[in-house]
């Protein structure tokens, strides 16, 4: 049967055949679910004969059957995310024909779209099945996920539509803000976006889908984007490239839960640099600088927010940054640690000013003339020897910031 599928999707045949083998491939699922490859080839077959209405009834009874077979739990989900997986890659190959092919996107993006519904709403599943299927990280339908492969995919796949959902919720806004405007009403706070790039080619599928479809699923997705997160930072080698964890990191930003969202954020750096205590670069941290920045403002940690302005060159937001901080808070004693991290002249001078004539703090003011006198730091050094200089500096301030967040 699959021989003839394969020959069909490659010289389609007259209908009544197309019809005859598209109905043996439903009868054939009352014999257990097929293999990943047979799944492939079937999904195929159906897309290039433009079998559209063989292709819902076939999803149909796969999705009944799935749920109605005795397989583990492990195994449903596994079923699902295949299925979508492969729609996932035939929605991308389809996108990339010249001319689009707009019928069979608009098909592959609702039957997408629904198993998608089923591997994140209980609800669904609870309906189809009768179990009563919790979504946790600690136990439930995720934990029953041993490899990291589906849960990766389960995570780009989340990220790519929520993303979508947020940027249609953006363009609504936008055109309520006029009315807002004239109206005098204040204007709302902006979504703050996922970093698609960090979760690779899979999610740019899922921000084509259109919002229609996603919308409705949006509370349910960001529920289990977190879930499948946690899942995944949990499983055993530790990830050491820190992409969960900063994913993590920016499902609490979405939130605004600061305080979670900064811990993630520098455990993703600790995680990829040994604590920074190696050569390597941190590109999940150097990513989310800005975020960070943003977090530590909304802490009112406005002295390490100003030291890590400095290392993207943003000195102009380090200055407002620290001529807006209430003069109470720069004189808090924890802040002192952090003052013999700056090297850019114009903060020192600023930050002098801070402490001779508004906090009037004479050891945190020696401190600081301390560091302007730091030979190392002289403008008049070379270029060479001021770089060794910096990155010293921002290698002593890293793993003393990141300990501060983890460890207090």
């Amino acid at each position: 049967m699959l021989t003839e599928a394969a020959t069909l999707t490659r010289e389609p045949k007259d209908e009544e055949q197309r019809h005859k083998l598209s109905a043996s491939f439903c009868d054939a699922l009352q014999h257990g679910i097929p293999s990943y490859n047979a799944l492939e080839l079937i999904m195929a077959f159906y897309i290039n004969t433009q079998e559209w209405d063989g292709l819902n009834a076939y999803c149909k009874t796969l999705k009944n059957n799935i749920f109605s077979s005795g397989a583990t739990i492990d195994n449903k989900l596994g079923t699902l995310c295949d299925v979508a997986y492969l729609f996932s890659a035939m929605i991308k190959e389809a996108r990339g024909r010249t001319p689009h092919p707009p019928e069979s996107i608009k098909a592959l993006e609702s039957l997408l779209a629904n198993f998608l519904a089923l591997i994140v709403i209980p609800s669904a599943q609870q309906a189809e099945s009768g179990e009563c299927i919790e979504w946790s990280s600690s136990g439930g339908l995720l934990c029953a996920l041993r490899g990291a492969a589906p849960l990766q995919f389960l995570v780009a796949l989340l990220a790519g539509c929520l993303a979508q959902c947020q940027r249609a919720r953006r363009l609504l806004a936008a055109d309520d803000v006029s009315k807002q405007q004239k109206q005098g009403k204040r204007r709302q706070r902006c979504v703050h976006e996922l970093c698609l790039a960090r979760y690779g080619p899979l999610a740019e599928v899922g921000a084509m889908f259109s919002s229609q479809l996603v919308l409705p699923l949006e509370e349910s997705m960001q529920h289990v984007f977190q879930a499948t997160l946690e899942r995944l930072v949990s499983l055993e080698p530790f990830p050491a490239d820190g992409r969960w964890l900063a994913g993590l990191g920016d499902a609490h930003y979405q939130h605004r839960r600061w305080d979670a969202a900064l811990r993630y954020y520098a455990a993703a750096g600790a995680v990829e640099t040994d604590f920074f205590c190696s050569q390597r670069q941190s590109p999940s941290f150097t990513s989310v600088l800005p975020r960070t920045v943003k977090c530590l403002t909304a802490l009112r940690a406005f002295t390490p927010a100003a030291v890590l302005c400095q290392f993207d060159g943003r000195t102009v937001k380090a200055f407002s940054l620290l001529q807006r901080a209430p003069p109470q808070v720069l004189s808090l004693a924890n802040d002192a640690a952090y003052l013999h991290y700056f090297w850019d002249p114009a903060l020192l001078e600023l930050l002098v000013y801070i402490h001779s004539q508004k906090t009037r703090d004479e050891r945190k003011l020696a401190l600081l003339l301390r560091v302007i006198g730091d030979t190392q730091l002289n403008e008049n050094n070379s270029a060479e020897e001021r770089a060794v200089a910096i990155q010293r500096t921002k290698s002593n301030f890293l793993r003393s910031f990141v300990a501060d967040v983890l460890l207090r």
